[in-house]
């Protein structure tokens, strides 16, 4: 056989080797080449697995940055008062109000926080300066008063003088505030029957008469406080009587004006007197009860009664007697009442997401008021996608603290049931007054 037959057999029609003619020809060990020799064309997607690119490539977790922002939006949101808002993919309350929360169980807003247990704030109820109502049964010509706030003597001989009852007699809850305005003044007598008398008439108005004080008037029904004796230096005495008898009496310092508040509790039946140095609203902020007036009913309609005592010596025309002056009635609540509840819980309202999401996670603020709640058993929140037919319960976990005495807790990337109606639940368990008190003071829902 020539030597170009044996080329022939070697080479096809087309002038390539032919496969089968490079038996002899051993198997090229491609792990072996340097990858230097790649110098041109492409490595098909099939030939390159997901791990031999991913085994040099650093993950990316998110949850700091989403974190951070939801921490940023609490404090905003607390900082400008503002109402429960939310983003595409987050949603926030600080409960400036209750509108972004539903189906509280034994919990309530206070004050821009959700509690199981909780001391009352005033809720409900209408101010009106008193001034400014109308309708009055007596208006004695000793007195004249500012259509806002005040009620001044207007002749300088102090004689018994009446200035009494509103025709809408005052009912359910009320308070009664003002400042007792004291003023020297000659001939003033150390007696029950001296100075301004301020209080409440339980029965009939018409039977009164205006040219005498309420202690002159002498109704057992009457129930009001007056200061005794002339003003010099020091403390003065306040006397707290019911028609002429006086129950009993105290001390305070009345050289400036005092502050003193008649709150009447319907449903508990009782008129107490509370007094604050510097205060408008004595009973809701920390002032000194005074007096707690026996042989009183809540059940009956009231009237303000405000008159002058002990007739003789002189006084400056439109001296003020009574100051800041007003009436609020229609109290729903007063402060103060108590409310222990173990446990409770409140949700978000449903919170429509732009689409469907399995994952969800949140940013609580919290504050222990007494003892110390454990997350995930004394707060508890779960999570849902469903529109709350299905909660996932959340462990999370403590982050630094938002603010002074104000604790931060997270938990991100929950598994829910998929879904676009976005709920959050908090309950509270153990709880007991004084010993362990939880306060939720913000939520940062997100997904």
């Amino acid at each position: 056989m020539t030597k170009a037959r044996n080329i022939a057999d070697l080479l096809d029609a087309n002038g390539d080797v032919k496969s089968g003619s490079l038996d002899n020809v051993p198997a090229v060990d491609l792990t072996n080449l340097s990858a230097s020799n790649l110098t041109s064309g492409t490595i098909p997607d099939a030939r390159v697995s997901a791990s031999a690119v991913s085994q040099h490539a650093t993950s990316f977790d998110d949850n700091k940055i989403v974190n951070d922002i939801s921490t940023l939006a609490i404090r905003q949101a607390s900082n400008e008062n503002k109402g429960a808002y939310n983003t595409n993919s987050m949603y926030v309350d600080v409960f400036q109000d209750s509108t972004g929360i539903t189906g509280l169980t034994n919990v309530a807003n206070v004050d821009e926080y959700l509690a199981s247990v909780y001391a009352q704030t005033e809720s409900g109820g209408t101010q009106t300066n008193i001034g400014a109502i109308s309708g009055w049964q007596w208006d004695g010509s000793n007195f004249n008063h500012n259509s806002t706030h005040y009620i001044a003597y207007n002749v300088q001989s102090w004689n018994h003088s009446l200035w009494t009852g509103n025709s809408t007699p005052l009912t359910g809850n009320y308070t009664i505030q003002w400042q007792q305005v004291v003023n020297n003044r000659s001939g003033e007598a150390d007696t029950d029957n001296g100075n301004i008398q301020v209080g409440i008439y339980n029965g009939n108005i018409t039977s009164w008469t205006g040219g005498n004080s309420i202690h002159g008037n002498n109704k057992s029904d009457t129930f009001y406080v007056t200061h005794n004796g002339a003003v010099n230096s020091g403390n003065q005495q306040l006397v707290f009587l019911k028609g002429q008898t006086k129950q009993n009496d105290t001390t305070v310092d009345l050289r400036e004006q005092y502050y003193l508040q008649l709150v009447r509790d319907a449903s508990a039946g009782t008129l107490k007197l509370y007094g604050h140095a510097s205060s408008s609203n004595p009973y809701a902020n920390n002032g000194v009860l005074l007096h707690n007036y026996t042989g009183y009913s809540g059940s009956a309609d009231n009237d303000l009664i405000i008159a002058v005592g002990y007739s003789g010596g002189t006084i400056n025309n439109g001296t003020v007697i009574v100051n800041n002056a007003s009436i609020k009635t229609g109290i729903t609540s007063l402060a103060g009442s108590t409310t222990n509840n173990a446990t409770g819980n409140f949700q978000s309202n449903t919170i429509t997401a732009p689409s469907s999401t399995s994952k969800m996670g949140a940013i609580i603020t919290y504050q222990d008021n007494q003892g110390t709640n454990a997350l995930n058993t004394d707060i508890v929140l779960q999570l849902s996608a469903d529109n709350g037919s299905n909660f996932t319960t959340a462990t999370m976990t403590a982050m630094p603290d938002f603010a002074s005495g104000i604790k931060m807790a997270k938990v991100n990337d929950l598994s829910v049931t998929a879904g676009t109606q976005l709920k959050y639940k908090i309950s509270f368990a153990n709880q007991s007054l004084g010993s362990k008190e939880a306060r939720i003071r913000g939520v940062s829902l997100q997904y």
